[in-house]
């Protein structure tokens, strides 16, 4: 047997020769990426939409309702003792008054009596006569009005009606030494005030008549179509309403209003929203109650869609070598952002040198998780706290444990960071000017302002991170005062 002996120098530059060109390759298994989770719960807002009439327009109702000159009541051939029978008309002279007062109103008319005598039959000799007295007389009948709005919307009231002769009823009786007049109001005050009942059921027909449901029905629809605040930028805000309540009227000053208050799920977009992802309209619904007021909570998303984060990452790193120490560069080619429960993962491609030797050469793939943080005060998106993987790890202490380097995760760190306010400023600063009577329909106008930008949510979604903001203030829909 042949045997050949080499020098240890010689081995060793051999080992080396046979060794240059080959690299490390880190292919660690892909982790398994945990459940997603779902958004949190929008807050609900409140948007009060009160509705107006003057005490001039309940004026002009109860006189179309009590006409002045016609009779508004007749009584005809009533009998009131000792074969008496009563004979009278009834009307309004002069103008209705009406004041607000506590919620309710206060209705007040001056009434005359018209054609009015007393009928009874006397014998005079064999037969019978008829004979009859005129009478007048002139009273004032107050009736205190307190409108309410039932499960439907319908309007109606409970009428309180008082009356009160102003100058009583009287007969004009001639005699040889004048004329006098002899009282018979207590003969005539019962049958009138057995009429008062149908003055609440004729305020009660005028009301029921008023379009208050159609008012709000109309209002409901125009809220449900995107709302463009601000057309130069393209804003637009999305309703989703829920319920519409109100408890009693009220008044204010020489008014009376209602007030329904609407709760509504609301957003705000850049861009006009497409018909396909708004939510379906709904019917008007019936009156729910009283609804506390809140002022409004609008849901502002900006999204930061993975392919985009990839993109916006990898050109701060690509190519750009990471120095680990004296000996040792990294170099990130590709970064991959993955959805990860409420954390991300990152994929990072690399090649790099972890030593001084050709064959300390080295590359592949590296995974970390990390958690989405957001701040409100320069709008960014950014992932904090990134640490290697398990299967990562593990193969560094095989082959690479120079890459267990914060320096590594504190530059990958400085590449998720994502700046938003290109997204959200338009929206801030239009949402925080406010508007002031926006037509969003036919009589319908919006007034609302907010005051506070708080975040909600930080949300890690199948294709996008997505920061949730609340702007918090109040708002208003204005509708024009019902006419008669």
């Amino acid at each position: 047997m042949l045997t050949t002996w080499l020098h240890p120098r010689v081995a060793a530059l051999l080992a080396v020769a046979a060794l240059t060109g080959c690299q490390t390759t880190l292919d660690p298994a892909a982790p398994k990426a945990g459940a997603y989770k779902p958004e949190p719960e929008r807050q609900l807002s409140t948007v009060a939409m009160p509705v107006r009439m003057s005490a001039a327009q309940i004026q002009a109702l109860a006189e179309a309702q009590f006409p002045a000159g016609s009779s508004l009541y007749w009584i005809s051939g009533q009998g009131i003792g000792n074969g008496v029978d009563l004979q009278m008309g009834i009307r309004r002279a002069g103008p209705i008054a009406v004041a607000t007062e506590g919620g309710c109103l206060r209705l007040g008319m001056e009434l005359v009596l018209h054609d009015a005598r007393l009928d009874w039959m006397e014998r005079v000799g064999f037969i019978k006569v008829r004979k009859h007295v005129d009478f007048g007389g002139s009273a004032r009948v107050s009736a205190r009005v307190c409108p309410a709005v039932n499960s439907d919307w319908q309007l109606s009231a409970t009428v309180e009606p008082s009356f009160q002769w102003v100058q009583g009823a009287y007969v004009n009786v001639g005699t040889p030494v004048g004329s006098f007049k002899i009282g018979v109001s207590e003969r005539a005050e019962g049958p009138i005030r057995e009429k008062l009942g149908s003055i609440g059921q004729r305020v009660n027909d005028a009301l029921a008549a008023l379009p208050l449901k159609q008012k709000l029905a109309d209002a409901w629809t125009s809220v449900q179509q995107p709302i463009a605040l601000n057309k130069q930028h393209a804003v637009y805000l999305v309703a989703e309403p829920t319920t519409l309540g109100m408890g009693p009227l009220v008044t204010e000053g020489t008014e009376l209003v209602a007030t329904p208050n609407l709760s509504a799920y609301l957003k705000v977009n850049l861009g006009k929203p497409a018909a396909e992802t708004l939510p379906t309209p709904k019917p008007l619904p019936g009156n729910s109650g009283s609804i506390n007021p809140k002022g409004i909570s609008v849901s502002l998303t900006a999204q930061v869609p993975y392919d985009e984060a990839n993109k916006t990452a990898e050109k701060a790193l690509k190519d750009r070598p990471i120095a680990i120490g004296e000996k040792h560069l990294v170099k990130i080619h590709r970064i991959e952002v993955f959805p990860d429960g409420e954390r991300l993962l990152v994929k990072a491609g690399f090649t790099g040198r972890v030593g001084s030797l050709p064959f300390d050469d080295i590359k592949g793939d590296l995974y970390l998780r990390g958690t989405p943080r957001y701040s409100n005060a320069d709008r960014t998106l950014w992932v904090e706290n990134l640490e290697f993987d398990v299967a990562t790890k593990n193969l560094f202490v095989k082959a690479a444990s120079v890459l267990a380097n914060p320096i590594l995760t504190r530059e990958l760190e400085k590449a998720l960071r994502f700046d938003l306010s290109a997204k959200l400023d338009p929206i801030i600063e239009k949402a925080k000017a406010g508007v002031s009577g926006l037509d969003v329909g036919k009589g319908v106008k919006l007034n609302a302002q907010a005051n506070l930008v708080e975040l909600d949510h930080v949300h890690i979604g199948p294709t996008a991170m997505a920061v949730g903001l609340n702007l918090k203030g109040n708002a208003n829909i204005v509708l024009e005062p019902i006419k008669p």
